[in-house]
């Protein structure tokens, strides 16, 4: 049956399936026969097509003529896909087509409500034109916006263009510091719709710094994700809609921290403290730890104790602690929190020996575990020895999906209890797999410190090692079990 007699339903379901296949390999199929899989697509484009994204259709072309097929492919949608509402550009348009092309063919895409292009630089007048002829665009993500020569007093025109943005995800390109600012200031002043932008709070970015009362808006806006520096500002009567609240916290007075616990909504929380971690992290539970799904913690020489997070957190299915020591609880049994699903732990570099079976009992339906700057004497080692009994005897972690382990030996002295460290998480991964049902996913790095460097074939002050990569003999330096590296191997290509 020919491709043109399919109904467009039809076409779309077989479209969805063209547009998501990747070519393995690096450097497309022949050129004759990716002009029939190009024609294909083009057979299958329509009034009905809603989404697409022309990178994994790509793959299958010659790199010296991927230009020239991107360039068709986006005369084709604006041609065909009159009702597009999605399109994704995720490569680096500006290097491949020219961004004044892609300008063009996108502009015509008059439905057109998301636009993800997170490798295209363009100038804010380009951003500003585009949102202009895209009457229904808002989402709009690219790599970065050249604001070095900013309008400001045209304020009228700037909302005009960008006030329907209610996802606006960009970095701020300007040769000083301070108009990267002022141009994050702006939008959350003049755009009352956006309720993300810039990036998104889980992502690494600036936060909003030395708020004035001339840089907030003048109405309540939609604003849902907010990182912000500690400020005297009632936030919450300007952003009440804010659900993802990250904040840096250095020394500042009390009152500061206090105007930012009023939020409404807050489900996912970030605290980055660079001391007095343990009385930042009480307040902030005790605003929003009823609500909170997500919680990362970071900085601070102050101790922290799980079991007490957690109490404050009933509703929490995800916590990362970063580079705060973590204290086992007092008493012999710890609280059981059935909602956690994800754990990402790195070690502060103060951590005491920790019993890692208190923490997984108190997790049983644990599925992602991520520790971080593991080193000999994290843990107690009769304790991990434990944890693999076990987990053998299906009584620890029964759902337990993804294992992640950073292991570091920084000091030749350490070598012998490295090995029998290693031994002993090695234990644990194998029975993980055995025992575990879910069990899919390890991913293993041991880094060696510059004292091991003599001993190295290769340069370098760190070695990585996970199940993705070949093994190097290298990793014997520990007195690596062998028998654990071909369980590895055989994991791999399972």
């Amino acid at each position: 049956m020919l491709l043109t007699s399919l109904s467009n339903d039809v076409k779309n379901l077989v479209l969805n399936n063209l547009i998501r296949t990747e070519y393995g390999g690096p450097n497309g199929i022949p050129n004759a026969e990716f002009v029939d899989y190009f024609q294909a697509f083009s057979n299958l484009l329509n009034w009905k097509t809603k989404d697409m994204e022309l990178d994994p259709l790509m793959t299958f072309c010659r790199k010296k003529l991927r230009a020239k097929f991107y360039k068709k492919a986006l005369h084709l949608l604006a041609e065909k896909t009159t009702h597009l509402q999605t399109l994704v550009i995720t490569k680096n348009w500006n290097a491949i087509i020219g961004e004044q092309h892609v300008l063009e063919s996108v502009c015509r895409l008059r439905n057109l409500q998301t636009l993800t292009a997170p490798d295209l630089y363009l100038d804010l007048s380009d951003v500003m034109h585009t949102c202009k002829e895209l009457e229904y665009l808002t989402h709009f993500e690219l790599r970065g916006i050249n604001v070095n020569e900013v309008n400001y007093k045209d304020v009228d025109e700037f909302k005009k263009c960008l006030s329907r943005l209610e996802v606006f995800l960009f970095t701020p390109v300007a040769e000083l510091s301070e108009d990267k600012d002022k141009f994050r200031k702006h939008c959350i002043k003049h755009l009352p719709n956006l309720q993300i932008f810039e990036c998104r709070v889980e992502k690494q970015g600036l936060p909003l710094s030395f708020l004035q009362k001339d840089d907030l808006p003048l109405e309540a806006t939609a604003l849902r994700h907010l990182y912000i520096v500690p400020t005297i500002m009632p936030l919450d009567q300007f952003f009440p809609e804010v659900k993802s609240l990250k904040v840096l916290y250095w020394v500042v007075p009390e009152e500061k921290i206090d105007t930012l616990l009023n939020f409404g909504h807050v489900e996912w929380l970030e605290l980055n403290c660079s001391y007095d971690v343990e009385n930042v992290v009480d307040k902030f539970l005790a605003s929003y730890g009823h609500g909170l799904l997500e919680l990362n913690i970071s900085g601070g020489p102050n101790s922290l104790y799980f079991n007490e997070i957690c109490t404050s957190c009933p509703l929490l299915s995800k916590l990362s602690i970063s580079d705060v020591i973590l204290e086992n609880e007092n008493g012999s049994r710890p609280a059981v929190f059935p909602r956690i699903t994800e754990l990402n732990w790195t070690l502060s570099s103060n951590q005491k020996r920790y019993f890692l079976s208190s923490l997984l009992r108190s997790v049983p339906n644990l599925e992602r575990l991520t520790i971080n700057k593991t080193q000999v004497g994290s843990f107690e080692l009769d304790d991990l020895q434990k944890v693999a009994e076990l987990v053998a005897k299906g009584q620890l972690v029964k759902r337990l999906e993804s294992f992640t382990l950073n292991f570091g030996v920084y000091s030749v002295r350490m070598h012998g209890l490295a090995i029998v460290t290693l031994s002993a998480f090695s234990e644990l991964i194998k029975n993980s797999s055995v025992f575990l049902p879910n069990f899919s996913t390890v991913e293993l790095s041991i880094n060696l410190g510059r004292e091991f460097l003599p001993m190295l074939p290769r340069r370098g002050s760190a070695i990585h090692y996970t199940p993705l990569v070949p093994f190097s003999k290298e990793i014997m330096l520990l007195g690596g079990d062998q028998n654990f590296l071909q369980f590895l191997f055989a994991f791999r290509s399972n």
